[in-house]
Order: structure tokens, then C-alpha cells, then sequence
């Protein structure tokens, strides 16, 4: 009898999970079905918000759950592809079958389109009985082609109104208009430096990196994100783990182009005593965020005196800024508050946590500071992508999946954010233990109730400035891992979310700012994820040292055409360093991989080399020479001359690097802090530097040779 009442709550309890999108199976990288529990379900669907503590209160959540949905009517978001509106689905009683239902459209230009139809007119595709009434779901018609843009959908129907908002974007996002084969380098901001900023790379070395490459004939430069961080308390220089998605860091801002720089003295003298104080950070081997940021803060203090202290009439552009984005001035009293009381927010009293900051609870000359480095900031990032596409596509970007827990957004949008889960990954080979990655994850149904504006407004942020957008972890747009707070990663349980109105944003967003997308799709990644991209546009990525990992021991796949190509990642080894498998003891100090079965790994890698030279050697790119450089040269050339659109160059492999810039999930490693070996003044006279970028750029140029 227990037996049976048990069997009747679990199959209640997963057909709750369903209503919720939450996954009650999924398939392991090895190919195996791994069942959810009962209590990770549990504990996910009571972070999403169902009434459901214990497997019994499984049925009457359900209950609930459908009643909501026919509630609400309409769907809050539908998608139109091309303009087109198929499949919105409406709700209504069916006692309504031959009432009139009142519709108005309000375009994202103004212009407003009504009509009305009779219920019964509307094609019935779904019923459901609630009680004693029988509902039915009917497919509501929107006539003609939708302008591409954001427009609300307004539904009267029995005295009652309700609203959608309708996403009308092209099916294909923005993909760039020749089919030239283009190439440029990677390196993060952090880790380029130059003699006149020996401690840490600004906006203008970027610049200069750019005129460099596009001398040489690259087109692009990529770098990690560019997103404002926490570089005092809480500390978290992850540039995969921003203090907002809506702002841009201050770290990287170079005060002498700043206009207030010539106009104070006082500033150009602070700036010169600055450095002298932290001219020993040109010899350290990694970045020190701290002590750098405070010296540079002094002088930016000066600039926001300065910058204040002008008539209202010269701050014309940056009032109006002000006034067009109040966030600007949220953000401000948000990181002036939390350097007050030196606590995230999560510690601060009662009135502040919940999202009430006064003027009298923070210093205003704080508060002028970040108003000033985020209005300053974002003209350097302006002028940085002008030069970027003056030259090529534009700045490469990248937008992270996650988000400091602590961050600006989840104080502010504490609604569309969840603090009893976050996001990791299921166990793999590299990780048998599963991950936590610690971020607070979007919760799949505010954020469409929410209409997607915070989403298009730091996607829109960040857009204006690409030409290339990376987006983080692609899978991410169709499902997360989510791992309940006090539970082992491996007991964690994927969340979906409306892939299509993620893909619908990112493509208006991309026509409208002439951007490609870029979606990082590598390791374990379902069939569908690829499938979308393609039917989308949005480029993938190709890493050759994951494509040397695969089953087949005879064939190096080539790029797609549709993708940008490289050796490596950020979280990868450069080649040198993966073909000597110098991150072996590495992941093993961080107990990813088990000491015992570092030989046999070693063996692994060695065997990767043998069977990337012979196939190197075959192609015609590899002779005798099989050393590091001789096998990292081939191994370039053969992307060069491959099919994919960009080929993305590490700079530092090019002079046989061997140290990664992030171990993930090593704690100990000093991730996001590895300055490069060389400064660019050095590298870009380093002949083996010169000569094979000179080599990649003939490849790209002449006609691709067929394989």
C-alpha cells in the first residue's frame, strides 16, 4: 500500500518537474540516463517557487501549477520568426465560445493595429478541465507580417485584459556580408601590459594591440570580458564573474584619455607618483588588482573633482545620459553603499538588502566616482570600437553566462535571480565529481515575465561596441545545470529555459548593432544545441585541442565554415604547455585528476602529439623539425588555410607559452592574474612572432586549398 501511495506522489512530483522545465532524466557524457532524486527535484522546484516541501505535497503543487498557466491566458512571450506569428496560444473558458475578444497591437514604433475576433473563430488546440469548467487553449491569429523589433500584444476577453510581449526577429542573426576569411589574436586585457603600463593592460593598449594586428593583416583582437568587477570588498577580479552585466570596469580605463586629464594638474601629478609607487608590479609575474587599482583610483578621484567642478552646460552629454539610464545612478549608490560598510549586500542592514538606498547613506563624492569612471569608461570603450571597426569587424567581446552572487544585478533584480541553487556542470571525465560554479542562475519563467528587459538591456550594452560577440556557454540559452545550496554538484538537475526567445533577442540585437554571434559550444554539448546555432547563424567554436580528444585516432575534423577556429581556449593550456602535458600536475595539485592515473595521462598526451604530427606531416605542414614551435606553426597553418570564417590566434603560443591563464576549479591556481611573458613592445618585434602571423594572413588570403 506505502508502495503504491509512493509510486502515485513520484509520478505527481515529476509531472510537476515537467510544468516547471525542470528535467527528471538526463544523459551522462558517457552516454548513460541518470535519474533526478526525489529531493534535488524538490529542492529545485521549491527554488522556482512551487508549494512543494515534501513528495506528498506533489499533487496539490500540480494542481496549482496548471491552474496558473490557464490563469495568465497568454503566454507573457511569444516569438515571431520573420515576422510571423504562429502558434500563440490563448486560454480562455469555454462558456466564452461565442464572445467578442478585443485586440490591439502596439508596435515598438508607436503605431497601434486592432481588430477583434469571436472566440469560436480561433482554431482550438489544447483542453484542459480544471474543476467542473473545461478550459480551452486556442491559437490566436495576428494578421500580416510583424516589423523586426519588441512589440506588446494587448488581449481583452470577458471584461478582463491581459498582455504578451511579441519578440519579431529574423530567423538568421547578423553573420557579416563577405566571405572574406579573416583572422586576429587573443590575450586578455589583464595580461597585456606595455612600457607605459607595466602592471596591467588598459583601453588604449588594446587600441594599440589592434593597430598592430591590422598591420600585419589580422582583423580582430579577442580578450576575456570587459565588465565592471569587484577589486576591493567583496574581492573577485573573475572577469567571468562581473560585479553588474550593465557596466564596464574601471580598471581598464586609461586616465591620461581622459578629457579632465590636461585640465588638472593635480591629476597628471598624482598619475606620475602613482607610478612610481607601483613601478616594482612591471617585474611581478601576475597582476596585482588591489594595489593597482588603488593607486590608478587616486587619480581617478581627481578627474571626478574636476570632471564635477565644470559648468552644467559642459556636462550636457553626460546629464542626459544620466536622466536616459537611471541604472547609471543606481549602480553608483549600490557600490558607494557597499564600500561604506565594506560588506556585500547580503550582510548590509534590513532597508539597503532590500533594495532602498537613501542619499544619506553613502558618501556622494563616492557615489561621483563611480557615476564619473562608468560615464568615463564608456566613452574609452566608445572610442575603442570605433577604432576596432575602423580597421575590421569590431571589438570581440564576450558576455559571460555568469554573475557575481553578490553582484549589483542580483541586488537589483533579486527577482529574476534564485540564491538556493547555482550553476555547475554534471560529473564528466575531467570532473568525475561534478561542478559548482557558484553563480546564481536566471529563473526561467520571471525573466519572460519580466519581458527580457534586463537581458536585452546588458545584451543591447555590450552589442553597441561589438563586432564579434562571444557568448559564454551556449548550452546555457536551452538549459543549466542547477545544484541546490548544501548538496554534492553530481546531485544537481538541469533547468530549460525558451532557447528560441533567447536566439529571437540575440538576433534584432545583432542586425541592429551589424554584430556576429559567437556561442561557445565545446565539451558535452546535446545535438540541438548545434542544430540551433546553425539554423541561427550563430558561429561556433572550434578548438583543435578538443577536436585531438576525440574517439577517432585517424581524422583531425576540419573547422566549419561557420566557425571561429583556434588552438585553445582561456581555460586550456596554450599548445606548447598541452602537448607536454604541463597541466597534468596542475590538475592533479587541484584534485581533478587522480595521481594514480597522471601516467597514464601523461601517455595519453603523448600519444595526442604523435597522432597530431603525423597528421600535420601528411597535410604537408610538418616536415622533420617535430619540435613545439615547428608543430604550433603547422598547426596554425592548417587552420589558416581551413574553411572557418575567423581564426583567433593566442598570442601566447606564439612564443611557447606552457602556463594556462585559468584552471577551473583549482582555488590555489592564480587564475585571471597571469600577466604575459612579454609586454608589446616586445612581442611585436619577436621575428617568430612576426613572421608566423605574417604567414597565417598570406594563408587567409589566397584561395583555400581543398582537402
Amino acid at each position: 500500500m506505502q508502495t503504491a501511495r509512493l509510486s502515485k506522489h513520484q509520478k505527481a512530483l515529476q509531472s510537476l518537474a515537467q510544468l516547471y522545465r525542470v528535467q527528471t532524466i538526463h544523459t551522462d557524457v558517457s552516454g548513460k540516463r541518470r535519474k533526478a532524486s526525489d529531493e534535488s527535484l524538490i529542492r529545485v522546484l521549491m527554488a522556482l517557487g512551487a508549494p512543494v516541501r515534501e513528495i506528498s505535497d506533489a499533487a496539490a503543487a500540480l494542481a496549482e501549477r496548471r491552474k496558473k498557466f490557464i490563469d495568465r491566458v497568454i503566454e507573457p512571450v511569444s516569438v515571431a520568426w520573420d515576422g510571423k506569428v504562429t502558434g500563440l496560444r490563448m486560454f480562455i473558458p469555454e462558456s466564452f465560445r461565442e464572445k467578442t475578444i478585443g485586440i490591439s497591437l502596439e508596435l515598438e514604433s508607436g503605431e497601434v493595429r486592432s481588430w477583434s475576433c469571436n472566440a469560436s473563430e480561433c482554431r482550438p488546440i489544447h483542453y484542459e478541465n480544471i474543476g467542473n469548467s473545461t478550459f480551452v487553449a486556442r491559437e490566436l491569429s495576428v494578421p500580416g507580417v510583424l516589423p523586426i523589433g519588441y512589440h506588446i500584444l494587448n488581449v481583452e476577453a470577458g471584461g478582463a485584459a491581459f498582455s504578451a510581449k511579441i519578440i519579431s526577429a529574423p530567423v538568421k542573426a547578423f553573420a557579416g556580408q563577405d566571405s572574406e576569411r579573416i583572422w586576429g589574436v587573443l590575450i586578455p586585457l589583464y595580461s597585456l601590459y606595455s612600457k607605459r603600463n607595466p602592471g596591467a593592460g588598459d583601453f588604449t593598449d588594446l587600441a594599440d594591440l589592434y593597430r598592430w594586428t591590422d598591420g600585419l593583416g589580422g582583423k580582430i583582437v579577442g580578450t576575456l570580458p570587459l565588465l565592471s568587477a569587484f577589486l576591493d570588498t567583496p574581492y573577485d577580479p573573475s572577469p567571468y564573474s562581473p560585479a553588474s552585466k550593465l557596466f564596464w570596469n574601471e580598471f581598464y580605463i586609461d586616465p591620461e584619455k581622459a578629457p579632465e586629464f590636461e585640465k588638472s594638474t593635480t591629476a597628471r601629478a598624482l598619475l606620475d607618483s602613482a607610478r612610481r609607487d607601483i613601478e616594482d608590479l612591471g617585474a611581478a609575474p601576475l597582476v596585482d588588482y588591489k594595489r593597482q587599482m588603488a593607486a590608478k583610483r587616486v587619480v581617478l578621484e581627481e578627474l571626478t573633482r574636476t570632471f564635477f567642478s565644470r559648468p552644467v552646460s559642459e556636462r550636457e552629454l553626460f546629464d542626459r545620459r544620466r536622466r536616459e539610464d537611471p541604472s547609471m545612478e543606481d549602480y553608483a549608490g549600490f557600490r558607494a553603499f557597499g564600500e561604506r560598510l565594506q560588506k556585500p549586500w547580503r550582510e548590509w542592514p534590513l532597508p539597503q538588502r532590500d533594495g532602498t538606498i537613501e542619499p544619506g547613506d553613502f558618501d556622494e563624492r563616492v557615489k561621483d566616482y563611480h557615476l564619473y569612471v562608468q560615464w568615463e569608461a564608456g566613452r574609452q570603450v566608445e572610442n575603442l570600437s570605433k577604432v576596432a571597426k575602423s580597421l575590421g569587424p569590431g571589438l570581440y567581446l564576450d558576455l559571460p553566462i555568469g554573475i557575481n552572487p553578490n553582484s549589483y544585478d542580483t541586488w537589483r533584480h533579486r527577482d529574476l535571480y534564485l540564491e538556493e541553487v547555482s550553476v555547475g556542470a554534471p560529473p564528466d571525465i575531467i570532473f568525475p565529481l561534478g561542478q559548482n560554479w557558484g553563480f546564481p542562475p536566471l529563473h526561467p519563467e520571471k525573466i519572460r515575465e519580466d519581458g527580457y528587459r534586463y537581458v536585452t538591456g546588458y545584451l543591447r550594452k555590450i552589442m553597441s561596441r561589438a563586432g564579434v560577440l562571444r557568448i559564454d556557454h551556449v548550452p546555457g540559452l536551452h538549459r543549466l545545470f542547477w545544484v541546490p545550496q548544501g548538496m554534492d554538484a553530481a546531485a544537481g538537475v538541469y533547468v530549460r529555459y525558451d532557447a528560441d526567445e533567447f536566439y529571437a533577442i540575440f538576433s534584432i540585437e545583432s542586425h541592429r548593432n551589424r554584430c556576429t554571434v559567437l556561442g561557445e559550444n565545446l565539451g558535452t554539448v546535446p545535438d540541438y544545441v548545434n542544430l540551433a546555432m546553425g539554423r541561427h547563424s550563430v558561429f561556433r567554436m572550434y578548438v583543435l585541442q578538443y577536436e585531438l580528444e576525440s574517439d577517432d585516432p585517424k581524422v583531425l575534423k576540419p573547422a566549419p565554415a561557420n566557425s571561429v577556429a583556434g588552438l585553445n581556449t582561456h581555460d586550456m593550456p596554450p599548445l606548447a604547455g598541452f602537448l607536454e602535458g604541463a597541466d597534468v600536475a596542475d590538475r592533479v595539485s587541484a584534485v581533478i585528476l587522480d595521481e594514480a592515473k597522471a601516467p597514464k595521462e601523461l601517455g595519453k598526451r603523448k600519444r595526442v602529439r604523435e597522432r597530431l604530427e603525423n597528421f600535420l606531416a601528411k597535410k604537408g605542414y610538418l616536415a622533420g623539425d617535430r619540435s613545439e614551435r615547428a608543430v604550433m606553426e603547422a598547426a596554425e597553418q592548417y587552420l589558416a588555410e581551413g574553411p572557418a570564417k575567423l581564426l583567433l590566434v593566442n598570442l601566447e603560443d606564439l612564443w611557447l607559452e606552457k602556463l594556462p591563464q585559468n584552471l577551473p576549479a583549482d582555488t590555489k591556481y592564480p587564475n585571471w592574474r597571469r600577466k604575459a611573458r612579454f609586454g608589446i613592445e616586445e612581442f611585436r618585434e619577436m621575428p617568430e612572432a612576426v613572421n608566423i602571423l605574417r604567414e597565417i594572413d598570406r594563408l587567409r588570403k589566397r584561395p583555400r586549398k581543398r582537402t
